[in-house]
């Protein structure tokens, strides 16, 4: 019980820090302010980005970042009004085509403060694409959650 509340009193700190990005702010920031809080998000797990916003031409790469031990991951953002609306499968076939051939990715992300379709889903799992939906954004940034744990890949670290 003790542990739990030292935890519950850690994450209440870190929510009223400076570096907790509340979930409501990110549904009212524009696509580009969210591709810029993603990257200030890698920054903060200790990641060098070389990219922190996409375009027109970003070839489905809106950040760009390299980890600690030289992996390069490659965000596609998806900012849905006010968190609500999905993102289908069509945006992350694009972001397969592009992510690895155009951008080198060792990790391929889609980020959403929304949420994906079944279609995508399946699609993510069966190429190796990694979906951080509302839910596990609020993890990440809000409660300070790094990047590996909100996607379950430092299990066994």
């Amino acid at each position: 019980m003790h542990s739990l509340a030292l935890r519950e009193q850690a994450l209440n700190r870190f929510i009223a820090s400076e570096d907790s990005v509340a979930l409501e702010d990110i549904h009212d920031m524009t696509p580009f302010a969210f591709e810029q809080t993603v990257a200030t998000l890698m920054r903060r797990d200790g990641h060098h980005v070389i990219r922190d916003g996409g375009g027109a031409r970003d070839l489905g790469a809106d950040v760009i970042a390299i980890t600690p031990d030289r992996l390069r991951v490659v965000f596609q953002c998806k900012h849905r009004q006010a968190g609500v609306g999905k993102v289908g499968s069509p945006d992350i076939q694009t972001l397969n085509g592009t992510a690895r051939p155009e951008h080198n990715a060792d990790i391929v992300i889609a980020v959403t403060n929304g949420t994906f379709t079944k279609p995508a889903n399946e699609f993510a799992r069966s190429h190796d694409i990694h979906l951080l939906d509302q839910a596990r954004l609020k993890r990440w940034a809000t409660w300070g959650e790094s990047r590996l744990s909100v996607l379950d890949l430092d299990q066994g670290k």
